[in-house]
């Protein structure tokens, strides 16, 4: 699909002519439906399949390319007009004082981009919609208009939802009120259906949290010993070519990729033979440290002093005039009132360092220290050396800690008014000792300003450049002349980099797993809420030659443009031969590895004791003995109890560790040796608990102890409710007998832009 730049710049006569919600509507919708419908009738026809061909069928009905096409613009038609809605309404809220209140009702927006799955989710929401009717369910018109005032939080009324629904193109023509109610009491319906589900979805039984609790509590040590399959490459033979032929055919359409498993990326089980698609980039880099250098000599001791003055008071405060001296724990009586006893001495020497005490309450906005713009780095890693376990005191509130009664104060005595506390004078920091700190300090902070606005301007800049450039070549595409050359100006970027004081780089055409390896990759773009950029340049909606600026976790700025983007392809057998032999043998290999850590499991069971005693006479098999872990990890402190999701665990010392490694270690009994693979059968373990932190009897006291206020809990609920999801939805898909025709949720490119990209590459 063309990216929004080309559909605008192609229509943009008939887009500026239109004012208001109907700009929004055919912009978003209008072009890139047609283009959309178009691109796919171009291809299918090419292929051979037309617009009446089925696309996909099921036991109970099919639907063809048109149909499917048609369910697609339904979405995003609901989509559009959905967050039209919600728009409105937030927009009314705000204008007549205060913040929106939250939602009392969902969204429904579904996937509407081919690489969100739109084809698919599409043909889910038609099963589920069938099945709620077949149920006895139904959507009244009554339900959709209270779902709509609600979505516009009182402030949409009927007669707008009717004005929003007649200015709402569709291809070009303009919806009918019932196309669109009649889209949306679809995906209620399917909606509704899902949600009958709910009771299955958020029951979570005591067996169940018990074994969720177990899955984070229950933490152990592993003895292991690896078998790499490597090292049985030399007992597997080479395959027929019948063998290799199946193999490659098997595996020909799949990418080298890693797989996401449980919050952790880890290798594919499976080999991947498809060469994949590769860009190029050029980039001129600004290096924060580069330019720090040279503007710290610029910081003026006027500047330094400044800056102490203005925020010595807290950030320059001697850590030693925070604390109290030894005997001043009785602080706040008249000084040699009372003597100190045995027990307030004890009292003193058992109170805690740190902030003895707290500071009075004031209104007086004089008196509070005035706040550092661009907060110190020192001062930052100082007020988190403490970690988050230290308890949190309201100066505002605390009191100076009671003093134990005194033997002489045992008597009935007349009551004396003790004298106000007297408050210790701080003691700051020398300038000179902190000086250099400050320049550093305020260097960055000049740095940041500059990068900034160079950046801008030169983003500017080649945008001017660009956008004369590609109009110039729409027209020539138009007007089926050759496109232009590519101006110096955006072809060679040295000339800026030298006038800057830049770094000027390239690289080759690479993966997107090669280029997110890499700086410029792994820079974001803020504009896009900090997308990765080796995402987007392999997205659709990035032109060759288009500038994107990002920025990386050192500050660095970069200014960088996609110059070369070469398609992906399957390759015959012939031309990767030697890398399909070699994935075969090693999957052999795999399998040898696993039966070999298998017997020898046996042999360690047999004899008992440790992995390291049991093959104490084998110099060739290493023991790794891991740290204690857990099956899942948190990926948040549980300080914060703020836990969003969990993680699958990476013991130290094990390759890969794999969900199928984890179960066989977390089911081993006291004693118990086993043979485990890790996730891409690379490497055969044999496993022995040596260790577990907690007993059984200790583990389900703490579990009952904290059974429904365990930090994880909403956590793994929400876990638990999003497999019974996807099991339903399953289920559903199986039952139905889906049967897709052709590949589903391509990203399909016209046929003529595909021809242009060809010649742009091999230009």
């Amino acid at each position: 699909m063309a990216s929004p730049f080309r559909v605008f710049r192609k229509n943009q006569k008939a887009l500026m002519a239109v004012a208001g919600v109907v700009i929004i509507f055919v912009f978003v919708l209008g072009d890139s439906l047609s283009q959309y419908v178009n691109s796919r009738r171009n291809n299918q026809s090419a292929s051979g399949e037309g617009p009446n061909d089925t696309a996909v069928k099921w036991k109970d009905g099919q639907l063809t390319n048109a149909e499917l096409g048609q369910l697609v613009v339904q979405r995003r038609v609901v989509n559009a007009f959905l967050r039209q809605v919600e728009g409105i309404g937030r927009q009314a809220a705000i204008e007549a004082g205060g913040d929106p209140q939250p939602l009392r009702v969902e969204i429904i927006l579904g996937a509407e981009r081919p690489q969100d799955g739109v084809e698919r989710d599409v043909l889910r929401m038609r099963l589920f919609a069938d099945a709620a009717r077949k149920a006895g369910m139904a959507i009244s018109d009554e339900h959709i208009v209270n779902y709509l005032q609600q979505l516009g939080r009182g402030y949409v009324s009927v007669d707008m939802i009717r004005q929003i629904l007649a200015a709402m193109p569709v291809g070009g023509r303009q919806a009918s009120i019932d196309f669109v109610i009649d889209a949306l009491r679809e995906e209620m319906l399917a909606r509704n259906y899902l949600q009958s589900y709910v009771f299955a979805f958020d029951t979570n039984l005591p067996e169940q949290r018990w074994r969720d609790w177990l899955y984070v509590n229950d933490r152990v040590v592993v003895e292991a010993a690896a078998i790499p399959a490597e090292s049985m490459l030399v007992d597997v033979k080479d395959p027929t070519d019948a063998e290799l032929a199946a193999f490659f055919d098997e595996y020909k359409d799949n990418e080298p990729m890693p797989q996401l498993v449980m919050g952790v990326e880890l290798p594919s089980p499976n080999p991947g033979f498809a060469l994949p698609r590769k860009v190029a980039v050029q980039y001129l880099l600004a290096d924060f440290n580069q330019f720090l250098t040279t503007v710290e000599d610029q910081v003026t001791d006027a500047e330094i002093e400044k800056f102490y003055e203005d925020y010595k008071d807290p950030h320059f405060i001697r850590a030693e005039s925070l604390l109290g001296e030894p005997g001043d724990a009785l602080d706040g009586g008249a000084a040699g009132d009372v003597e100190s006893t045995d027990a307030e001495a004890k009292a003193s020497e058992a109170a805690p360092t740190g902030d003895a005490k707290a500071a009075p309450a004031t209104n007086d906005e004089s008196s509070r220290p005035r706040e550092n713009p661009f907060r110190l780095t020192a001062f930052a890693e100082e007020a988190t050396a403490g970690g988050d376990n230290e308890p949190k005191i309201d100066e505002a509130t605390a009191a100076p800690p009671a003093a134990a009664p005194s033997a002489a104060a045992a008597e009935p005595a007349p009551t004396a008014e003790l004298a106000a506390p007297t408050e210790k004078p701080k003691v700051f920091q020398p300038l000179d000792e902190v000086r250099d700190e400050i320049r550093r300090e305020l260097a960055q902070f000049k740095v940041a300003e500059q990068l900034e606005k160079l950046m801008v301007d030169l983003e500017g800049e080649l945008n001017e450049s660009y956008t004369e450039y590609f109009g110039a070549s729409l027209d020539a595409e138009d007007a089926g002349k050759e496109s232009p050359p590519v101006p110096a100006t955006l072809a060679d970027l040295t000339p800026l980099a030298q006038k800057n004081g830049l770094t000027y780089q390239k690289t080759e055409p690479a993966s997107m797993l090669q280029l997110r390896d890499t700086p410029i990759g792994a820079s974001v773009r803020r504009d896009q809420g900090n997308a990765p950029f080796y995402y987007s340049v392999f997205g659709r909606d990035v032109e060759l030659y288009q500038p994107i600026a990002t920025y990386d976790l050192d500050n660095n700025r970069y200014l960088a443009m996609k110059t070369q983007d070469v398609p992906g392809k399957v390759p015959t057998l012939d031309e990767v031969r030697d890398q399909v032999v070699r994935a075969w043998k090693l999957r052999k290999a795999g399998e040898l590895a696993l039966k070999r850590a298998e017997e020898l499991a046996k042999q360690a069971q047999d004899n008992g004791g440790s992995l390291q005693e049991a093959f104490a006479d084998d110099p060739s098999i290493l023991i790794t003995k891991t740290d204690p872990f857990a099956y899942l990890t948190d990926t948040i402190s549980r300080d914060t109890q703020q836990v969003q999701s969990f993680r699958l665990s990476e013991p130290e010392g094990i390759v890969a560790a794999g969900p199928a490694f984890m179960e066989k270690v977390f089911n081993l009994k006291d004693g118990e040796v086993a043979a485990a693979p890790n996730q891409d059968n690379s490497i055969a373990y044999v496993v022995k608990i040596a260790e577990h932190q907690n007993t059984p009897a200790e583990l389900q006291q703490d579990f009952l102890s904290e059974a429904d206020t365990w930090y994880g809990l909403q956590a793994m609920s929400r876990a638990r409710s999003q497999t019974t999801v996807r099991v339903v939805v399953a289920d559903m898909l199986e039952g139905a007998d889906v049967d897709w025709i052709r590949d589903p949720d391509q990203v399909i490119q016209p046929a003529e832009e595909a021809e242009a990209t060809t010649e742009a590459d091999k230009s």
